[in-house]
């Protein structure tokens, strides 16, 4: 009979001044977070966070030149630094409480804070922002500078400002030295250096003296791990497994014994929800393991409690003491439970139907117009005078075929979606071999949504610009009381007139009252298609919104089945007992 293991092993090294989690294999997150703070404390947007060991929590304040800091994970704000510095990037917090904060926007250097001190001291000068800044156990400073594409350091106890470039070429690139863009760093015990290389998208470990980096994480690397969009930060925990701020795909990712997996944002899209993310920038961890994210696109910090699970993957009995700040002693015992239960994979939309159905009315509309607006261009071309309404008719001409050509792309890209999106299987959600490609594909939603706008702003354009145009031509010009005009207009006129090869006069003797005849004709079919274009693009966003409840229904029913045979497949184990 297994012995479940309800408490949360989380421990650190004393001499470090952030948090250092143990988690179990199958640790996990609650999937709606608390907000922390907002806009209404930190101005704008939240963009670094630090926690220390005693759960104290600075936020850099960067639209009113500040830092936040609570105390002891408290609710309420309960100090406030001022400083001269001004859009900050990046902030550490040493053991004896000494503030780092990049101060290179502007003022080009990095600024040293003691906790109750009013006066800064400048400890580095960087010609570029520091997107990271760490300082590790020999006290030396490390800042990714983004703009320059590499990481330097320094050493505080030395007098000297020069800085030692120790990953990058400062030129932008994507070999195993090179770098583009790096954002945030961590240095472990070992001083070995982990670089979030936001658009390589992948994460560089580069070993102590080592100018040539490995790509553990995103592309690029040796061995199977997970697709990154412009990763932003990258933390460890205490078996030296990584979690990293996935900013272009609103998400936070970790590694474990079972590989990469989603730990928050996990819903396959950015938003403003409480399980939802919009470009987070930030991570850290308290002294309870909850992980608190700077969510940069919704103006928030959202706080994501540790599940109390058990550790149901535990391969062998472990007894770990681990002194945590304050002194505790956590002691656990656990057999072995060999069952693999598959971590959560990032589910992939795949499109409904109702999303075809939209596009193909919107086209066959769009078709049938055009059609119809070729049929009046050839009764027309052989009229005995060329009309305003035969321009007008090539106008609409043109923007239907665009808006065809526009919505036939976006049928064939839901087609090449529908087809592509991947299997449902009972180990996990989708099949990891089609991961990537679906990944690629699980955009197309938006997509659609954009396409289906420029659809609609395109019907706008087919009924209103040429009803503008007849409008204009036909009462505020071919009505005037000289019934001749003059200038650019007599010009335009007298290009359409010799293009149709039906007048020669100059445009001194052109009048308007020779072309100035639009017919009822026009006005009426004009109101006709406004009527069916509206029509029509209410049917289509229709089903647009019926797509998006079949997208969620689907998701559920999936994680639905998945945690039923979980669950089932759990009994049996316990049965077999």
């Amino acid at each position: 009979m297994s012995i479940w293991l309800f408490i949360i092993i989380i421990g650190q090294v004393s001499a470090l001044s952030y948090n250092l989690p143990k988690f179990c294999s199958n640790a996990s997150w609650d999937l709606n977070a608390i907000t922390f703070t907002n806009i209404s404390t930190v101005t704008g947007a939240p963009l670094a966070i630090f926690i220390n060991t005693n759960d104290t929590i600075y936020v850099v304040d960067r639209a009113n030149n500040k830092i936040q800091i609570w105390f002891n994970n408290s609710i309420g704000r309960t100090q406030t630094i001022h400083g001269n510095f001004s859009a900050s990037f990046s902030i550490f917090v040493t053991t004896n409480g000494d503030i780092y904060v990049d101060n290179g926007a502007f003022n080009h250097r990095v600024d040293k804070w003691t906790l109750n001190g009013n006066i800064s001291v400048s400890v580095m000068y960087a010609s570029t922002p520091c997107f990271g800044l760490f300082v590790d156990t020999n006290d030396t400073l490390y800042c990714s500078m983004y703009l320059l594409n590499q990481v330097v350091k320094r050493w505080l106890n030395d007098n000297s400002s020069t800085l030692t470039t120790i990953a990058g070429t400062g030129t932008a690139g994507n070999t195993s030295s090179m770098l583009h863009n790096p954002c945030g760093i961590y240095v472990n015990t070992n001083f070995d250096l982990y670089v979030a290389d936001y658009f390589n998208n992948r994460i560089q470990l580069f070993q102590s003296g080592q100018l040539n980096g490995t790509t553990v994480a995103g592309a690029g690397s040796l061995n199977t791990t997970i697709t990154l969009n412009g990763p932003g930060a990258i933390i460890l925990d205490a078996d030296n497994y990584l979690f990293i701020v996935d900013y272009l795909n609103s998400r936070i990712v970790g590694s474990g014994p079972n590989g990469f997996r989603c730990l928050a944002g996990c819903s396959g899209s950015s938003g403003s929800a409480p399980n939802q993310l919009s470009n987070p920038a930030t991570l850290s961890f308290d002294s309870y393991g909850n992980m608190f994210v700077t969510d940069l696109g919704n103006s928030r910090i959202q706080k994501f409690i540790l599940s109390t699970n058990p550790c149901d993957e535990i391969t062998s009995t472990v007894t770990s003491t681990t002194t945590v700040n304050p002194t505790t002693t956590v002691t656990s015992t656990t057999t072995e439970n060999p069952k693999d239960k598959n971590q959560y994979i990032i589910m992939i939309y795949k499109t409904p139907y109702p999303s075809l159905i939209s596009f193909l009315i919107l086209m066959i509309g769009c078709i049938l117009f055009t059609m119809s607006t070729i049929y009046t261009l050839y009764k027309v071309q052989y009229s005995d005078k060329w009309k305003c309404s035969q321009c007008l008719q090539i106008s609409r001409l043109i923007i239907g075929c665009g808006v065809t050509i526009t919505l036939l792309f976006g049928l064939c890209s839901v087609f090449l979606a529908s087809i592509f999106s991947g299997k449902s299987t009972k180990k996990n959600f989708w099949s990891y071999r089609k991961n990537i490609c679906a990944r690629i594909l699980n955009g197309f939603f938006l997509i659609i949504t954009f396409l289906l706008t420029i659809s609609w702003f395109g019907i706008v354009c087919l009924t209103f610009i040429p009803f503008y145009g007849l409008f204009y031509v036909y009462f505020l010009v071919c009505n005037n009381r000289y019934g001749t005009a003059s200038g650019s207009f007599v010009n335009i006129l007298n290009e359409m007139n010799q293009y149709a090869h039906r007048f020669d006069e100059k445009p001194q003797n052109f009048k308007l009252a020779d072309v100035c005849q639009p017919s009822y004709h026009d006005y009426f079919s004009l109101s006709i298609v406004t009527t069916a274009s509206s029509i029509l693009v209410i049917i289509s966003l229709i089903f647009l919104m019926i797509a998006q409840g079949a997208n969620h229904a689907h998701i559920h029913n999936e994680r639905s089945h998945y945690e039923l045979t979980h669950q089932s497949d759990q009994d049996i184990e316990d049965t077999k007992m």
